[in-house]
Protein backbone atom coordinates (compact mmCIF):
# COMPACT_ATOMS: atom_id res chain seq x y z
CA UNK A 1 0.00 0.00 0.00
CA UNK A 2 1.51 3.34 -1.09
CA UNK A 3 0.72 6.79 0.26
CA UNK A 4 -0.71 9.26 -2.20
CA UNK A 5 1.40 12.39 -1.87
CA UNK A 6 0.51 16.02 -2.30
CA UNK A 7 -3.07 15.97 -0.98
CA UNK A 8 -4.44 14.87 -4.33
CA UNK A 9 -7.44 13.10 -2.88
CA UNK A 10 -8.43 16.10 -0.80
CA UNK A 11 -7.97 18.42 -3.78
CA UNK A 12 -10.27 16.38 -5.99
CA UNK A 13 -12.82 16.06 -3.20
CA UNK A 14 -12.88 19.84 -2.90
CA UNK A 15 -13.22 20.17 -6.68
CA UNK A 16 -16.06 17.66 -6.66
CA UNK A 17 -17.87 19.60 -3.95
CA UNK A 18 -17.38 22.78 -5.96
CA UNK A 19 -19.06 21.10 -8.92
CA UNK A 20 -21.99 20.25 -6.66
CA UNK A 21 -22.37 23.78 -5.39
CA UNK A 22 -21.37 26.07 -8.25
CA UNK A 23 -21.58 23.85 -11.31
CA UNK A 24 -24.85 21.98 -10.95
CA UNK A 25 -26.76 23.54 -8.08
CA UNK A 26 -25.73 27.00 -9.22
CA UNK A 27 -28.22 26.94 -12.07
CA UNK A 28 -30.95 26.84 -9.43
CA UNK A 29 -30.24 30.34 -8.10
CA UNK A 30 -33.33 31.84 -9.74
CA UNK A 31 -35.75 29.04 -8.89
CA UNK A 32 -35.72 25.62 -7.21
CA UNK A 33 -34.14 22.98 -9.41
CA UNK A 34 -34.97 19.30 -8.91
CA UNK A 35 -31.51 18.43 -10.21
CA UNK A 36 -29.54 20.07 -7.42
CA UNK A 37 -26.53 18.00 -6.46
CA UNK A 38 -25.93 17.15 -2.78
CA UNK A 39 -22.88 18.97 -1.47
CA UNK A 40 -21.46 15.92 0.32
CA UNK A 41 -21.99 12.40 1.56
CA UNK A 42 -20.99 10.49 4.66
CA UNK A 43 -17.65 8.73 4.47
CA UNK A 44 -15.91 6.06 6.52
CA UNK A 45 -12.28 5.39 7.31
CA UNK A 46 -13.01 1.67 7.01
CA UNK A 47 -14.07 2.05 3.38
CA UNK A 48 -12.32 2.80 0.12
CA UNK A 49 -12.96 6.39 -0.93
CA UNK A 50 -13.43 7.33 -4.58
CA UNK A 51 -13.70 10.81 -6.06
CA UNK A 52 -13.41 12.30 -9.52
CA UNK A 53 -13.95 15.55 -11.37
CA UNK A 54 -13.90 16.62 -15.01
CA UNK A 55 -14.31 20.15 -16.33
CA UNK A 56 -14.17 20.68 -20.07
CA UNK A 57 -15.02 18.95 -23.31
CA UNK A 58 -15.49 15.16 -23.02
CA UNK A 59 -13.23 13.07 -25.22
CA UNK A 60 -16.34 11.22 -26.39
CA UNK A 61 -19.92 12.51 -26.28
CA UNK A 62 -22.95 13.21 -28.44
CA UNK A 63 -22.45 15.93 -31.03
CA UNK A 64 -24.93 18.09 -29.11
CA UNK A 65 -22.61 18.22 -26.04
CA UNK A 66 -19.83 20.80 -26.22
CA UNK A 67 -18.64 20.73 -22.61
CA UNK A 68 -19.38 19.27 -19.21
CA UNK A 69 -18.81 19.94 -15.53
CA UNK A 70 -19.06 16.52 -13.91
CA UNK A 71 -17.83 14.64 -10.88
CA UNK A 72 -18.73 12.67 -7.82
CA UNK A 73 -17.54 10.98 -4.70
CA UNK A 74 -18.43 8.06 -2.47
CA UNK A 75 -17.22 4.87 -0.88
CA UNK A 76 -16.65 1.19 -1.66
CA UNK A 77 -16.65 -1.61 0.89
CA UNK A 78 -16.87 -5.38 0.52
CA UNK A 79 -18.18 -5.26 -3.04
CA UNK A 80 -20.77 -2.55 -2.42
CA UNK A 81 -20.51 1.10 -3.44
CA UNK A 82 -22.40 4.24 -2.55
CA UNK A 83 -22.22 7.91 -3.42
CA UNK A 84 -23.41 10.63 -5.74
CA UNK A 85 -22.36 11.77 -9.21
CA UNK A 86 -23.42 15.05 -10.79
CA UNK A 87 -23.34 15.73 -14.50
CA UNK A 88 -23.88 19.11 -16.15
CA UNK A 89 -23.96 19.10 -19.93
CA UNK A 90 -23.66 22.25 -22.04
CA UNK A 91 -24.78 22.22 -25.64
CA UNK A 92 -23.27 24.12 -28.54
CA UNK A 93 -25.92 26.80 -28.08
CA UNK A 94 -25.09 27.25 -24.41
CA UNK A 95 -28.12 25.45 -23.00
CA UNK A 96 -27.39 23.41 -19.87
CA UNK A 97 -28.86 20.17 -18.60
CA UNK A 98 -28.23 18.68 -15.17
CA UNK A 99 -28.43 15.05 -14.09
CA UNK A 100 -27.84 13.65 -10.60
CA UNK A 101 -26.88 9.98 -10.28
CA UNK A 102 -27.16 7.87 -7.16
CA UNK A 103 -24.47 5.21 -6.78
CA UNK A 104 -25.68 2.07 -5.01
CA UNK A 105 -25.31 -1.69 -5.08
CA UNK A 106 -22.71 -4.23 -6.20
CA UNK A 107 -19.45 -2.79 -7.46
CA UNK A 108 -16.18 -4.21 -8.73
CA UNK A 109 -12.82 -2.90 -7.55
CA UNK A 110 -9.82 -3.99 -9.65
CA UNK A 111 -6.39 -3.04 -8.24
CA UNK A 112 -3.17 -3.28 -10.27
CA UNK A 113 -4.68 -3.24 -13.76
CA UNK A 114 -3.15 -1.64 -16.83
CA UNK A 115 -5.11 0.85 -18.91
CA UNK A 116 -3.96 3.74 -21.08
CA UNK A 117 -0.48 2.13 -20.84
CA UNK A 118 -0.40 2.88 -17.11
CA UNK A 119 -0.69 0.72 -13.99
CA UNK A 120 -3.57 1.73 -11.76
CA UNK A 121 -6.88 0.78 -10.20
CA UNK A 122 -10.33 0.40 -11.73
CA UNK A 123 -13.77 0.74 -10.19
CA UNK A 124 -17.15 -0.09 -11.75
CA UNK A 125 -20.17 1.67 -10.23
CA UNK A 126 -23.88 1.01 -10.75
CA UNK A 127 -25.84 4.26 -11.02
CA UNK A 128 -29.46 5.38 -11.25
CA UNK A 129 -30.76 8.77 -12.36
CA UNK A 130 -32.22 10.28 -9.18
CA UNK A 131 -32.87 13.83 -10.40
CA UNK A 132 -32.92 15.64 -13.73
CA UNK A 133 -34.10 18.96 -15.09
CA UNK A 134 -34.84 17.46 -18.51
CA UNK A 135 -36.90 14.31 -18.01
CA UNK A 136 -37.60 14.04 -21.74
CA UNK A 137 -33.89 13.61 -22.51
CA UNK A 138 -32.98 11.48 -19.48
CA UNK A 139 -35.80 10.51 -17.09
CA UNK A 140 -35.55 9.53 -13.44
CA UNK A 141 -34.87 5.87 -12.57
CA UNK A 142 -32.81 5.22 -15.73
CA UNK A 143 -29.89 2.96 -14.90
CA UNK A 144 -26.30 3.16 -16.01
CA UNK A 145 -22.69 2.30 -15.28
CA UNK A 146 -19.71 4.47 -14.44
CA UNK A 147 -16.24 3.02 -14.98
CA UNK A 148 -13.36 4.83 -13.31
CA UNK A 149 -9.64 4.26 -13.75
CA UNK A 150 -7.02 6.01 -11.63
CA UNK A 151 -3.37 5.57 -12.53
CA UNK A 152 -0.86 5.01 -9.73
CA UNK A 153 2.02 7.25 -8.62
CA UNK A 154 0.13 10.52 -9.27
CA UNK A 155 0.62 10.18 -13.01
CA UNK A 156 -3.09 10.98 -13.39
CA UNK A 157 -3.54 9.38 -16.74
CA UNK A 158 -7.11 8.63 -15.73
CA UNK A 159 -10.38 7.72 -17.41
CA UNK A 160 -14.09 8.01 -16.59
CA UNK A 161 -16.71 6.34 -18.80
CA UNK A 162 -20.44 6.91 -18.23
CA UNK A 163 -22.92 4.72 -20.10
CA UNK A 164 -26.70 4.65 -19.75
CA UNK A 165 -29.68 2.60 -20.77
CA UNK A 166 -32.12 4.14 -23.26
CA UNK A 167 -33.37 6.86 -23.40
CA UNK A 168 -30.36 8.38 -21.59
CA UNK A 169 -27.91 6.72 -23.98
CA UNK A 170 -27.48 10.11 -25.66
CA UNK A 171 -25.74 11.23 -22.48
CA UNK A 172 -22.98 8.60 -22.68
CA UNK A 173 -19.67 10.31 -21.92
CA UNK A 174 -15.95 9.53 -21.79
CA UNK A 175 -13.43 11.76 -20.03
CA UNK A 176 -9.66 11.52 -20.36
CA UNK A 177 -6.68 13.84 -20.33
CA UNK A 178 -5.88 16.91 -18.30
CA UNK A 179 -9.52 17.85 -17.61
CA UNK A 180 -10.01 14.68 -15.55
CA UNK A 181 -8.73 13.73 -12.11
CA UNK A 182 -9.65 10.43 -10.43
CA UNK A 183 -8.62 9.14 -7.00
CA UNK A 184 -9.46 5.71 -5.56
CA UNK A 185 -7.78 5.21 -2.21
CA UNK A 186 -8.15 4.20 1.41
CA UNK A 187 -7.02 6.66 4.07
CA UNK A 188 -4.83 8.41 1.49
CA UNK A 189 -3.08 5.20 0.41
CA UNK A 190 -3.00 3.59 -3.01
CA UNK A 191 -4.70 0.22 -3.20
CA UNK A 192 -2.50 -2.31 -4.98
CA UNK A 193 -4.38 -5.46 -3.96
CA UNK A 194 -7.83 -6.36 -2.67
CA UNK A 195 -6.16 -7.06 0.66
CA UNK A 196 -5.48 -3.31 0.93
CA UNK A 197 -9.20 -2.57 0.49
Amino acid sequence: MRTIRGGGFVAVLVASAAISISGVAGVAAAKPDPAQCPAGIASSSSAVQWVWSAIGAPSSAAASVSSSVSGGHGTWRKGQAGGTICVQLTGSGGARRNVVLTVSGPSKLSPSVTKLHELGIGLVLAVTVSATDDAAACPDATTGTVRLFASYYEVHKDRAILTFAAPCAGDDLTFEGSILHVEIARDGHQITSLGDA
